[in-house]
């Protein structure tokens, strides 16, 4: 009897044993299961991030060639609206265009240009042409700065230019079809070297000798927001 219960106890225990390790089997192929998925996770994230950056990539391109085309549309348009001016030019002579106007475009055309600090050619004077609405081409005037210092530029409709000793402000005069100085801040010297400020504004009916440089310092803050206008020489 005592055998038989040695015998009953042994078998027992190996059953036991049997079921542990199917147990801790079992507990090592979820492991590896989860393990596995998880895995396959990281891989599709992985995956799907590289597709997200192709995606911008092929954006970005999209986006880069529509500004582009968006720049060059204007420019080839008024190439071709001021054509009959722009092959009357010889080669010494330089073209530039002012986007003020509401319809057109405005051309400019100067024989004096040179190169700023960012190797634009720009210019400090310039003959002016409009075009209307049924795009018949005339001349609006000049425009006559100084010296290198401040180039050509325009902003929410103005043209700007100057020299040292003045900074002006000129627009498109609709109703005289004509380039039309409306601001002026200038600097003169009297007796002794005495500056002597002036300031003209026509919209204001303002024509007059003030205290300081305060006017000059105002419209060369506005110029230097303004974006200069470039030069291309005729070829």
């Amino acid at each position: 009897m005592k055998k038989n219960s040695i015998k009953a106890i042994g078998i027992l225990a190996i059953v036991s044993m049997a079921l542990t390790a199917c147990s801790g089997a079992g507990t090592n192929t979820n492991t590896g299961d989860k393990a596995a998925v998880q895995e396959d996770k990281a891989a599709e994230e992985t995956e799907a991030a590289s597709e997200n950056i192709e995606n911008k990539d092929g954006e970005n391109k999209d986006n880069e060639e529509v500004k582009e085309n968006e720049i060059n549309a204007p420019i080839e348009s008024a190439l071709e609206l001021y054509a009959p001016v722009i092959s009357t030019l010889d080669k010494t002579q330089f073209y530039g265009f002012a986007d003020i106007a509401e319809e057109n475009p405005l051309l400019l055309v100067s024989s004096d240009t040179y190169k700023d600090e960012n190797d634009k050619v720009v210019s400090s004077d310039a003959t002016i042409y409009g075009a209307d609405e049924n795009k018949n081409v005339t001349e609006l005037g000049k425009i006559k700065g100084g010296g290198t210092s401040y180039p050509i530029a325009t902003s929410h409709g103005i043209i700007f230019y100057g020299g040292k000793d003045f900074i002006s402000k000129a627009v498109l005069d609709k109703e005289n079809n004509a380039i039309a100085t409306r601001e002026t801040a200038s600097v003169t010297y009297g007796e002794g070297g005495k500056e002597i400020y002036h300031y003209v504004a026509l919209d204001e009916n303002i024509d007059e000798d003030v205290a300081d440089d305060s006017k000059i310092r105002m419209l060369m803050d506005e110029y230097e927001k303004a974006i200069k206008i470039e030069f291309t020489q005729v070829g």
